[in-house]
């Protein structure tokens, strides 16, 4: 039983030991965390457009938001302007390197219980930066996202641009007037009209209609590592092995400790048993050795 108390006490030592190293020579990390509330599809320049003109698509738009806000383009955008290539946290990194551990590691965005609100959190050792990580990011997904806005009303507007010429062309021809198709083609031609103003003035709107609801704050305690529950976690991870080992070391002895398990073992009659004396020796006398 001492051996098995010692050897537990050992093992919980050894882990709690490393547990402690972690938690007090381990590099702190810092949390900062922006909110940005982005509209729906009503409440959007963008979005009152398209609701005049059925579009085709129907994905969620807050997942579309979440994606960009996620997107290796916001990142570099970030990574250029804090120079974080600089940084000692990324220093030896390519700027793809630096962009992929923005986004696996140091960002993580996230919808705020199903609202409209998007949650920012960055990362860092340095309390500063991660604080200039999440506001920069925030204003970065603004940007970007206005962008694509416009991108995507250029393509549109080609589009239509094209569709409406064609159609022209088409209701100018003399073999196709004041028949039922030539009326169609007439209502049609209408719409593109119609869709294509709309997709003019949404290629020239300048709000994105996202707006930042907190900037991220300096934090002034580390997230990590918790000293606390590192230790907790490493005495209770200790004592686990250690009864296990134990457990194991006790299983798979193969010393006999009483009679009965000797007669099991052997077979044999228990003829006599032999003492240990040496505990009951009185104290200041050795032991008489076994050749005397």
């Amino acid at each position: 039983a001492l051996s098995h108390a010692r050897f537990i006490g050992t093992v919980t030592l050894v882990i709690l030991s490393l547990f402690a190293l972690h938690a007090f020579l381990w590099p702190k990390s810092y949390e900062s965390t922006t909110t940005v509330k982005v509209p729906d599809m009503s409440q959007s320049a963008q979005g009152m457009l398209r609701q005049l003109v059925p579009m085709s698509g129907s994905g969620d738009p807050i997942q579309t938001y979440l994606e960009i806000c996620q997107s290796q383009t916001v990142a570099a955008t970030v990574s250029r302007a804090l120079g974080l290539a600089s940084q000692r946290e990324y220093q030896g990194l390519t700027d793809q390197g630096i962009t992929q551990k923005l986004l696996k590691g140091v960002i993580k965005v996230s919808n705020v219980k199903t609202s409209n609100v998007l949650s920012i959190t960055a990362r860092s050792h340095d309390p500063k930066l991660a604080a200039n990580l999440a506001n920069i990011w925030a204003q970065a997904f603004i940007t970007v996202n206005l962008d694509v806005s416009h991108k995507g009303a250029q393509s549109k507007r080609g589009f239509l641009e094209g569709q409406a010429k064609e159609m022209k062309d088409r209701l100018n021809n003399p073999e196709l007037r004041l028949n039922d198709e030539s009326k169609a083609d007439e209502l049609i031609y209408a719409q593109l009209l119609q869709s294509l103003q709309q997709a003019q003035i949404e290629e020239k709107v300048n709000d994105a209609g996202i707006v930042v609801v907190d900037n991220g704050l300096v934090p002034e305690k580390p997230v990590s590592p918790k000293k606390s529950q590192a230790l907790l976690l490493g005495l209770l991870l200790g004592l686990a092995i250690g009864l296990q080992g134990a457990f194991l070391k006790e299983r798979f002895q193969d010393r006999i400790k009483h009679e009965d398990q000797l007669k099991k073992t052997t077979g044999l009659a228990n003829l006599a048993v032999i003492p240990d004396y040496r505990e009951e020796y009185p104290q200041g006398m050795a032991p008489p050795r076994p050749d005397e």
